[in-house]
This record gives structure tokens, C-alpha cells and sequence, in this order.
């Protein structure tokens, strides 16, 4: 069983992935319902009134060939060794999305020109850290999804 929390500061959001695999819990201080953003974060790029951007729901998000190549990724080592060391990406991942992107604001990404990104803080397998999500605003496509454990 996958525990997956993301968590930010003001509402809870909460939902269980209908697969059996994920339990995910989120605390959000903004409204699910937003499809823009006027603000300026550090770690990406800044982002104007003159550049409002409709973020997509996750519904209309689709795979990259990169992302969908992580799905049997296994870990090598540890308490989790053996088992899927992202099941997240192959056991419906909408709720999830929707989570992530509720529970921050997005930047404008560094690399990517038309890409946003979402570093939201949560937890996995018991583990605290920040869910990563990277789509390309253009094509609707996840380019990055990853949740990094904090050292």
C-alpha cells in the first residue's frame, strides 16, 4: 500500500485512489478551480498578468514517453527494495495530479519554454518530501513527475 500526502496550508482536500494502491491526503491553501496565475515564485521564472497562462485539469494530461518509461522502474536498495519505485505514475495518477497542482502555485520552468512546474510539499512511503511535476503547457504533457525525499 502506497501513502502518498501532499500538504501545503490551509484546506484539506482528501481523496483514496480507487485502485488500492494509493492513499492520498492533501492540504491546500488554493482553490481547486484555478486556471491561472499572475505570481512570482523563486526557482522558475516569473509570470505577469501579461503572461496568464490556463493551467489544463489533470484529466486532459497525457504521459510522456520519458515519464511512461519510469513505470517499472524498481528499487534497488533499502526498505522498499524490489517493489515499484514509482507506482504512482501507473496507478491512476489524476487524483494525484489534481492534488500537486492544487496544493502550489506553478512557476514557469527554467528549461522548458512553454513549461510549469509544481513543487509541492507531501510525503510518500512515510517519507517527507516535494512531489515535482513538469508539464509542457502547449501539448498537455507531463514531462517530469517525481516526489524527492528531503536529506
Amino acid at each position: 500500500k502506497v501513502e502518498a500526502f501532499v500538504k501545503a496550508t490551509s484546506t484539506t482536500i482528501a481523496g483514496v485512489i480507487s485502485t488500492g494502491a494509493a492513499l492520498l491526503s492533501v492540504t491546500s491553501p488554493f482553490d481547486s478551480t484555478v486556471s491561472h496565475f499572475t505570481e512570482e515564485t523563486s526557482g522558475g521564472g516569473s509570470l505577469s498578468d501579461s503572461n496568464e497562462i490556463n493551467i489544463p485539469k489533470a484529466k486532459d494530461l497525457k504521459m510522456s514517453k520519458t515519464v511512461e518509461n519510469h513505470i517499472k522502474d524498481i528499487v534497488l536498495k533499502g526498505e522498499n527494495k524490489g517493489e515499484l519505485s514509482r507506482p504512482y505514475i501507473e496507478k491512476g495518477t489524476n487524483l494525484l495530479l489534481d492534488e500537486i497542482m492544487s496544493a502550489s502555485k506553478p512557476t514557469k520552468d527554467v528549461i522548458l519554454k512553454n513549461g510549469l512546474k509544481w513543487n509541492s510539499e507531501g510525503t510518500f512511503r512515510g517519507t517527507k518530501g516535494i512531489w515535482e511535476l513538469v508539464i509542457d503547457s502547449d501539448t498537455n504533457t507531463i514531462v517530469h513527475l517525481l516526489f524527492k525525499e528531503y536529506k
